[in-house]
């Protein structure tokens, strides 16, 4: 099978290798759809992201769906037609049992150096799976976007951890990939009119095309364009989702009192200066987001059953030896979602 395996720093190269053999309570996944996910660009731009470098090359992509072609469990069969979620928990640990197996102890992630040894992900023709990772999907839905259950599971764990009621006035700082989704999830939850905030044009046409109140903070005052909006007393939550520093400055400005501050965007591993009086004064709650969980079902159903503009997200298509330009299209901004086709 072929496989496109990172090397290093823009050293992606599509390789010939051994079809994976599945042992015991896996399955061989024949790869439809997966998407390009700003941690993909990461890998691919620096050769890691945030603290995890490879220690061998391996096959990145953990946005993907397909069909199942070989199975050592009864409970699928080949043929069965699936998405994967790339997260593999060990359900036995502390926040496994409780639910929060996205903060698993022992947690592993299909398509990235998370742990070692690497797993291999989605730009392939094939991966195997564990079984814990698959979600069956229905006829209707197409694999290409199947393939979005995964950024749309983060929008969807943002938005619960930010208990979004209807009316919720709500800010979106960042309107890549997950910040959009954030949007049009935001307003199936209850919010009206999001406002995001990015500087890109193309972007922000997207946002407003999706309901949102697009802000350019090149050309506007984010603070005073909130406080206009608000009549002063900001917004009831605000979704970090650049991953600038500068932005959590921002978001403790424009969330009201008592509102809630929702950390998303892929920050640096560094000390980041910030005025903290802020969240004491105005009794902010300030929540951390790690991935998601519990959350592909709702996902597939919103998918499924066409609550968001699928044929608008995903803008371009590739084969896999194309996958050089894909990522090219997804750095440069021009691809909303950019899906590889195997």
């Amino acid at each position: 099978m072929k496989g496109a395996f990172l090397y290093g720093p823009k050293d992606l190269r599509i390789e010939e290798v051994k079809k994976p053999e599945i042992e015991d309570g896996e399955v061989l996944v024949k790869v439809k759809a997966a998407g390009i996910c700003g941690t993909d660009i990461h890998y691919y731009l620096e050769g890691k992201t945030a603290v995890f470098v490879p220690k061998h090359p391996f096959i990145l992509g953990h946005e993907f769906s397909g069909i199942i072609v070989e199975s050592s469990v009864r409970t699928y069969v080949p043929g069965d037609r699936v998405v994967i979620e790339p997260q593999i928990p060990c359900f036995k640990c502390y926040y496994c049992r409780r639910g929060r197996y996205n903060l698993c102890s022992n947690l592993k992630f299909i398509g990235t150096a998370a742990t070692f040894p690497h797993i291999n992900g989605g730009f392939a023709e094939y991966c195997k799976v564990p079984v814990e990772s698959l979600h069956r999907i229905p006829e209707e839905l197409e694999f290409n976007e199947a393939a979005l259950a995964e950024p749309l599971s983060v929008a969807i764990h943002a938005c619960r951890r930010a208990i979004i009621s209807p009316g919720s006035r709500t800010l979106i700082l960042g309107a890549g990939p997950i910040g959009l989704f954030i949007l049009l999830v935001a307003q199936l939850s209850g919010s009206i009119e999001p406002l995001i905030v990015d500087n890109v044009e193309r972007r922000l046409d997207w946002a407003k095309e999706f309901g949102g109140y697009p802000i350019n903070f090149s050309k506007q005052d984010v603070l005073e364009e909130i406080n206009k909006v608000t009549s002063g007393e900001g917004v009831d939550i605000v979704f970090e989702a650049s991953g600038s520093p500068r932005a959590v400055e921002v978001a403790l400005k424009c969330v009201r009192k008592g509102g809630c501050v929702v950390l998303i965007g892929n920050l640096p591993n560094e000390d980041i200066p910030s005025r903290l009086l802020n969240i004491v004064i105005k009794e902010i709650d300030v929540k951390g987001l790690m991935r998601y969980a519990n959350t592909f079902d709702a996902a597939i159903r919103i998918l499924s059953k066409k609550l968001i503009p699928t044929s608008k997200i995903i803008t371009h298509t590739f084969r896999l030896e194309e996958i050089h330009d894909a990522l090219k299209v997804a750095i440069d901004g021009l691809a909303l979602k950019a899906i590889v086709n195997p």
